[in-house]
């Protein structure tokens, strides 16, 4: 597919150099019959270019979504590319579309999570008083704090990833195909505000 993309490449510049583009049209006049001064372009910025489009279609490529439960250590960190795709994708698909594959991806994500070597959640009684009402709201706040350990060196910061786990419990509510929920928009309110983590940690504070 890639190679494919490259050849679509390589035959515009091809194009750009033949008569027939209005570029060399102007450099050429039919009357003179002679050929049209070419346009020198330096091998190092052609080069350059081709380089850059070649890496950025690679870039683009989706990363598949986590599809089996990995066995070794080694294997977890390999997979954790296809855990982030899940969640983004969980928090991109309205939870009343493609209701298959949302239980599919939950089930396989908890799968995840009960084995990994490497991530550490805690749950509390604040987050299950904002995921009682639907089973699901739980999925979603473990998958916030997944999120929030892989891209900061697999951290267990009970602040954090409690906020990280509540924001994505409220993206996702937000994208609709919910019942509304008092608690959840109660956090809503408090992001809004910009007072969301402070909150979080009064809650969290030994009384």
């Amino acid at each position: 597919m890639k190679w494919g993309l490259l050849r679509s490449i390589l035959s515009k510049l091809v194009e750009y150099s033949t008569l027939s583009n209005p570029i060399f049209q102007r450099h050429w006049n039919p009357a003179r019959q002679t050929e049209p001064k070419p346009i020198n372009i330096p091998k190092t910025t052609l080069t350059a270019f081709l380089l850059m489009l070649f890496f950025q279609a690679f870039a683009q490529e989706p990363v598949a979504l986590l599809s089996k439960i990995p066995k070794t250590k080694e294997e977890f960190i390999e997979s954790e590319k296809h855990v982030l795709a899940t969640i983004a994708w969980m928090e991109n698909t309205p939870i009343n579309e493609q209701k298959d594959k949302h239980t599919e991806q939950y089930g396989i994500l908890m799968s995840w999570l009960t084995n990994s070597p490497t991530v550490t959640i805690e749950l509390n009684t604040l987050v299950m008083k904002y995921t009682q009402k639907n089973e699901a709201m739980l999925i979603f706040f473990l998958a916030g704090w997944t999120k929030y350990a892989l891209e900061n060196d697999y951290s267990k910061d009970v602040l954090h990833g409690t906020s990280a786990g509540l924001r994505c419990v409220m993206r996702i509510y937000q994208k609709g195909g919910l019942e509304k929920d008092k608690q959840i928009q109660k956090l809503i309110s408090l992001e809004e505000k910009g007072k969301l983590k402070d909150w979080v940690a009064g809650q969290l504070a030994p009384e």
